[in-house]
């Protein structure tokens, strides 16, 4: 018996020291994270994302954090299939958070925005089953902290809006315009207002928010802003044609 004692004390002392090992490594790995993805690059990004791989689904910070880190890279992804599959581990990573009511603003924001890009590279016919869930997320984040990631939140409703089947063109509009304050230039808010009115037949408009787009946008940072540019420049001559009528 007092063997079995004795084991059992050194069990529970080895498990008093664990865990605060443990909450430390976490602390200072996320510590490291935020600095690699600080750096603003690729090589950075990935750097995050590797350090914070093995909390995942753990600690939801360092999971937030790293579907931050993926998007990152996924956004910077040229070929589109890979994109994807970045996107939707992404999403994935954070969904279990959501699910279980999470009002965490990283987490719900980094679902909804990972959740689009998938979405979108899916098709939305297919990706219909996450409209409600990026939806409330949004929501949760600007109820929260509406200025996080300069407003993006809002340029996600605005995006739902615009895409999906049925959805009101007319709120795509207001809560892009509710992003302008926090960044006017934003490429994304733009082109949805562009595209927007371009729906509404109001095309001087449409035409003001492309232009804005193009011309405060000129060097695209990741892939997806590059592709941004080329379908704003294919809007604005379509504006330019019925104005021109």
């Amino acid at each position: 018996m007092k063997k079995v004692a004795v084991l059992v004390s050194i069990a529970f002392i080895i498990g008093i020291f664990c865990v605060p090992a443990f909450a430390f490594d976490k602390k200072e790995t996320i510590v490291k994270a935020d600095e690699a993805y600080d750096k603003g690059t690729m090589a950075g990004y990935k750097e995050a994302k590797k350090l914070l791989a093995p909390f995942v689904g753990k600690d939801e910070e360092a999971t937030w954090k790293f579907s931050r880190a993926s998007y990152q890279i996924g956004v910077r992804t040229t070929n589109k299939e890979a994109r994807k599959a970045i996107f939707e581990k992404s999403f994935l990573a954070v969904e279990k958070y959501i699910d279980a009511g999470s009002k965490v603003v990283g987490t719900n924001y980094w679902y909804a925005l990972n959740a689009g890009q998938y979405g979108k590279l899916k098709g939305i016919i297919k990706s219909l089953f996450l409209v409600k869930p990026m939806k409330k997320a949004c929501k949760i984040v600007i109820a929260k902290n509406a200025a996080f990631e300069k407003g993006a939140a809002y340029t996600v409703l605005g995006a739902i809006e615009y895409e999906v089947p049925g959805g009101d063109t007319d709120l795509c509009i207001s809560y892009c315009k509710k992003k302008l304050p926090y960044e006017k230039y934003d490429m994304t808010a733009n082109l949805y207002l562009a595209k927007a009115y371009y729906e509404k037949k109001e095309y001087a408009k449409a035409k003001g928010y492309v232009e804005t787009a193009i011309n405060n946008n000129k060097n695209p940072k990741t892939a997806s802003d590059k592709e941004d540019v080329v379908e704003a420049k294919e809007l604005l001559k379509k504006v330019k044609a019925k104005l021109a009528k």
